[in-house]
């Protein structure tokens, strides 16, 4: 099975290949505000598959991360998995960026507590959402501020996962100890083979996640590829 992966709305904009949960084949999208993900993804997708001696018509399915984040990015990567899964007549799955990070995720040290994955978004906020030990979606995507994140752990003492350092550097300052706090995570790209298991019809869907008001600030981005 080939699958292939776009994520347009993610800190780092990347496409890959996944070959039957084995190979993965990545390349990552360097952009700047004079140029959007839409002038980049079509000619980096055509790329990758050249490079790997592919054509659109070998392509099994293909996943997208559909949210939370930028409003034009989303519809960008919604839009191009659309046309692909229409004209090749494959499945097509959206994915929040935390449930790739959750998929992903192979280390284990959850403490035997669910997961709270943060992704910064703007003023101070965070993107979260819950996972389960087994990796089931608790929650929808929502976005808390800090002192909503500290009273969410202290509550429930949940293994957290951030993709920066924003909830570390607010820790130290009010001298608070996180034992079960992952900083700075970085997904390893042979990992997302882990996609390849997702069957869900509803994700078929590759509805948006926005979260957030679309007009809002945009966040300045920070990598979370290795």
């Amino acid at each position: 099975m080939i699958s292939l992966f776009i994520d347009v709305v993610s800190n780092n904009l990347m496409v890959a290949l996944i070959n039957d949960k084995v190979s993965v084949y990545s390349l990552k999208i360097e952009t700047n505000d004079s140029k959007y993900a839409s002038d980049l993804i079509v000619p980096k997708i055509e790329k990758l598959l050249l490079d790997n001696n592919l054509e659109y018509a070998q392509l099994d399915n293909v996943f997208s991360v559909v949210g939370p984040g930028n409003y034009t990015n989303i519809r960008t990567g919604i839009a191009i998995t659309k046309g692909i899964s229409i004209s090749r007549n494959i499945p097509a799955f959206g994915i929040t960026q935390h449930e790739l990070i959750a998929r992903t995720y192979n280390r284990n040290n959850f403490y035997n507590s669910y997961k709270m994955i943060l992704v910064p978004s703007n003023n101070g906020d965070f993107y979260c959402q819950n996972f389960s030990i087994s990796g089931s979606k608790e929650k929808k995507p929502n976005i808390l501020n800090v002192n909503e994140v500290f009273d969410q752990i202290q509550q429930d003492n949940p293994y957290v996962i951030d993709t920066s350092n924003e909830l570390l550097r607010h820790a130290i300052k009010r001298n608070i100890n996180l034992e079960k706090l992952e900083s700075n995570y970085l997904i390893d790209e042979k990992n997302l083979s882990e996609l390849q298991s997702i069957t869900n019809t509803q994700q078929q869907l590759v509805q948006p996640i926005y979260v957030r008001d679309p007009n809002v600030k945009k966040y300045k981005k920070k990598k979370i590829y290795e």
